[in-house]
């Protein structure tokens, strides 16, 4: 399910409730109570705020085909709450050694100077649904092929964060990347480089996911022969599990070990 999206279960329990609603209205009479139209009034209330709350806000099936290049509006220490046309992208970069930087691009009119920092390996990233947990994904950058945590430098095995919608930025989806649900640490523009915080309102706190080019063949770190497989996962290319594949595609199954190692690949199941 898309950021921002409802489920279906939701769509159709509050769909029920509203043919409810109008089958009501269309007999009313001067029979009908007032408390009879409360406790549909009432009703129609829960019902609402049920369904708002179903609202998928999270990034938890990413598009598995593409590398995506993750930026934000922000300045360092700066206290903007909404971000302008008139801002710079500032795209979050790996180092060689594993430190996370950023580079500055250019505003919304001038975009085209940014497509020479989305074709950069070091600003493009894999972002994977996690193999641990629901509504979490993993980031691991193209160039060092290590992973994205909540503090300035990377790992190298994978590291779940959680992907929550805050704001819409300049049309885009505005994130913050946290530690976890039931945390507020998260990535921010600090300096000249991306570190950990405690989330408010400020646009240097939210990253747009913007898709850049299609993975040809996934990098992967180097699995040990002797490193045992704790679990394999299949994915659709738009995130989606899968217990077994079994209708002919496109599908990435994903090897976890037991040391955290993670291996990618896409393999094509054909019609038998």
């Amino acid at each position: 399910m898309d950021m921002l999206q409802y489920p279906p279960i939701a769509y159709d329990a509050y769909s029920a409730i509203i043919d409810t609603a109008q089958a009501f209205f269309n007999t009313l009479s001067s029979q009908t109570t007032q408390a009879e139209i409360d406790s549909l009034l009432s009703l129609l209330t829960s019902s609402m705020g049920t369904f708002i709350a179903a609202q998928n806000r999270v990034l938890s099936r990413p598009d598995s085909s593409v590398y995506y290049a993750i930026y934000s509006y922000g300045v360092s220490g700066g206290s903007q709450t909404v971000a302008t046309p008139d801002m710079t992208k500032k795209y979050i970069t790996a180092t060689p050694g594993g430190k996370l930087t950023y580079l500055t691009g250019s505003t919304e009119a001038n975009d085209s100077y940014n497509d020479t920092i989305r074709t950069n390996p070091a600003a493009q990233w894999i972002v994977l649904p996690s193999a641990n947990q629901e509504g979490y994904v993993t980031i691991r950058n193209r160039a060092n092929n290590k992973y994205l945590q909540i503090l300035s430098s990377m790992v190298e095995t994978p590291k779940d964060v959680h992907v929550l919608y805050r704001k819409t930025e300049n049309g885009s989806f505005g994130c913050s990347i946290q530690e976890s649900d039931s945390t507020l640490k998260c990535l921010q523009l600090f300096g000249t480089a991306v570190s950990s915080t405690r989330y408010i309102d400020r646009v240097q706190m939210r990253w747009i996911f913007e898709r850049t080019a299609p993975i040809t063949a996934l990098v992967h770190p180097t699995i040990d022969a002797n490193d045992p497989v704790v679990s394999v996962r299949y994915y659709t290319l738009q995130g989606i599990l899968q217990v077994s594949p079994e209708k002919p595609g496109l599908y990435i199954q994903v090897t976890t070990h037991q040391s955290g190692a993670i291996h990618s690949k896409k393999f094509i199941l054909n019609a038998h």
